[in-house]
């Protein structure tokens, strides 16, 4: 299988070519030369992707094929498909310069990363359901309007008119990433789009977005968005992602109740009040902004939120007293003016915590020498598992202070600790991580934990 093939119907591969699933994927074949038909089993699979193809005439004869993935190859013509029965077809990455009328059996169509100008024959291709057009030089999308069936569909990095779009009132998933567009009213007909990108644009008014009331994913990153108030009409919204614009208003998105990812970092945002309102939010992205407080959650906070994730790095935040006891895995809040750490109760569960850069002159709560290990060491419930559950914390709560400490060596502001001081810490730091390895092996040897 090692030995390059230079054509790649030889007789040894004829005899294979009735598999249930054909995969011929890295093979450096320059062209198929034997005009050998290929008959296939129906619903086959055929991927040959990779293959370092350059001439596919041999497959003008295919029959019995589903789906075709010729991807990644040096295909300069696609003509010897023109009469091929095929359900999905993928011609992504080849050097394709014209597309041909394919048949009228293809439902899933990808012709992304060629050097595609005109797209004039996909007006024929009534079946259509998915297509991925990407990274063409094309010149106008005019004749999309007519595909009444498609659901997805793919423009990523295509300086064309999108106006044309819509009409296609069935569309599910939109991708108009780095379009160059400004406007994009044309949404306001696809009231039935499930997921929209449209990052790296021009966008300044986004208001056409509320008429997509069963959007799940919105994604308009890199754009000069400075309202979000059409949020407000996204009652099925999961995941927001608006970094990189000018938005300064956060509370259209507080009535949000299926919103689990929310990013929104590199705003002007200074009010975050509205985070109260939004317990369903597990993931949290507001860094640079210009935040000075954050806001006080009710009592019930533990309980009733799901935050797991918090990167509210380079704000101006001085006091971090929201999140004590709040059950974060993970904390980003370097670069802010955080003079102590106290009250952070999270510690107990949090995985990674950067305070760097910060103006922080008290940590002795979570100085590792403060750490009492009497209490693991003689519990008077040995025979369970509650001490081992206790060491497991505390190595835990050490491992996570030993990165804290690390971050705290590149603060400049922390200069005014002594030298003895921090040689104790990490003479210290080293001796009781041993001893609470071995205690942990102990107690899994005696109780078989």
């Amino acid at each position: 299988m090692q030995k390059q093939l230079k054509h790649f119907l030889s007789a040894p591969i004829k005899e294979v070519l009735e598999l249930k699933r054909f995969l011929s994927q890295n093979f450096p074949v320059s062209s198929f030369k034997d005009k050998v038909q290929l008959q296939l089993s129906k619903g086959q699979i055929v991927q040959l992707s990779s293959a370092g193809i350059e001439n596919i005439y041999v497959l003008k004869e295919l029959s019995g094929v589903k789906e075709l993935d010729l991807s990644d190859n040096n295909i300069a013509d696609a003509s010897p498909l023109l009469n091929v029965q095929i359900q999905t077809l993928n011609l992504m990455r080849n050097k394709i310069r014209q597309i041909e009328d394919l048949g009228r059996s293809i439902q899933v169509l990808n012709i992304a990363h060629n050097r595609i100008e005109n797209i004039d024959v996909l007006n024929e291709f009534s079946k259509l359901q998915e297509l991925n057009i990407s990274t063409n030089p094309i010149l106008s999308i005019e004749c999309l309007q007519n595909l009444k069936q498609l659901k997805k569909l793919l423009i990523h990095n295509c300086k064309v008119d999108l106006n044309a779009l819509q009409n296609l009132i069935n569309l599910t998933e939109l991708g108009i990433d780095n379009t160059k567009t400004k406007s994009i009213d044309f949404i306001k007909n696809l009231t039935k789009l499930k997921v929209l990108s449209a990052n790296k644009n021009k966008i300044i008014d986004a208001s056409a977005i509320s008429n997509c009331k069963m959007l799940q994913e919105l994604d308009i990153r890199n754009n000069n968005i400075s309202s979000i108030s059409f949020a407000s009409s996204l009652s099925d919204l999961k995941k927001f992602n608006a970094m990189y614009n000018q938005i300064q208003d956060i509370s259209p998105l507080e009535d949000l109740q299926y919103l689990s990812e929310l990013f929104l970092g590199f705003n002007q945002i200074y009010d975050i009040s509205s985070l109260t309102e939004m317990k369903s939010v597990d993931e949290l992205g507001l860094e640079n902004n210009r935040i000075t407080d954050l806001p006080e959650f009710p009592e019930d906070f533990e309980s009733e939120y799901t935050l797991r994730l918090v990167d509210i790095s380079n704000n101006y935040i001085a006091n971090a007293e929201s999140f004590a006891g709040l059950q974060l895995g993970q904390l980003l809040i370097s670069n802010n003016y955080l003079t102590e750490i106290e009250s952070l109760e999270c510690f107990e569960y949090i995985r990674e915590l950067d305070v760097s850069n910060n103006m922080i002159k008290n940590a002795r709560k979570y100085n590792p020498m403060s750490i009492d290990l009497h209490e693991f060491t003689h519990s008077p419930q040995r025979k369970s598992s509650v001490a081992l559950t206790k060491i497991r914390n505390n190595i835990r709560k050490m491992n996570v202070l030993s990165s804290v400490k690390r971050k705290f060596e590149s603060n400049q502001r922390m200069t005014q600790l002594k030298q003895q001081f921090q040689n104790k810490i990490n003479l210290k730091l080293g001796t009781e991580l041993r001893k609470l390895n071995q205690i942990a092996e102990m107690f899994i040897e005696a109780f078989g934990l």
